[in-house]
């Protein structure tokens, strides 16, 4: 439609509105059970906490089950990367820096199944970890493995949109020629 006739279009329908004659469709009232709101809102953050440590100790197992124990060089034992990888998740949920990072560690230590208490400096090299990568790798294999088969398109921002520009904006390209 060219613009003129889009201008057009939307004068009448500006006139119809102001003159109550526009036929509007309402649509009906989304009732809102409000103790169901308020018991997610306040639960939200014992239920992602749950899942955290279960999803990082499910994840830790399968990768033991799968890989042979290394021997324990010189030394202090190093983090638990299962525990590393925990405090950034949490991190990444309360979008903190890796100093206040340590102090959620300090207060969820206990609901994380979190043995034992490091610091910030830990937590910042624990993005650079092979084994808290792997870790990582393997809880978006579980996240995927319940929902396998139950979707039907997939993109990477969980719109349903392919990433391709080209495939979502073709079917509004006119041809133009010169």
């Amino acid at each position: 439609m060219p613009s003129k006739q889009r201008g057009e279009e939307l004068r009448k329908i500006i006139k119809s509105v102001r003159d109550g004659t526009f036929e509007y469709d309402s649509k009906e009232p989304v009732t809102t059970d409000w103790a169901q709101y308020d018991h997610a809102q306040i639960y939200e953050m014992i239920y992602y906490l749950d899942n955290i440590r279960d999803l990082v100790d499910e994840a830790d197992e399968r990768i033991k089950k799968r890989t042979p124990p290394r021997k324990r060089g010189p030394g202090r034992p190093s983090t638990d990367p299962a525990d590393v990888a925990k405090v950034l998740l949490l991190q990444t949920y309360v979008s903190s820096s890796n100093r206040l990072a340590e102090g959620f560690l300090l207060l969820f230590q206990e609901k994380l199944g979190i043995g034992c208490h490091f610091s910030y400096k830990t937590i910042e090299r624990g993005y650079d970890k092979g084994p808290v990568n792997k870790i990582l790798d393997e809880i978006v294999v579980i996240t995927n493995e319940s929902v396998e088969g139950k979707e039907d398109t997939f993109s990477f921002d969980g719109t349903g949109f392919s990433a391709s520009n080209k495939e979502n904006y073709a079917r509004f390209a006119t041809k133009t020629e010169f």
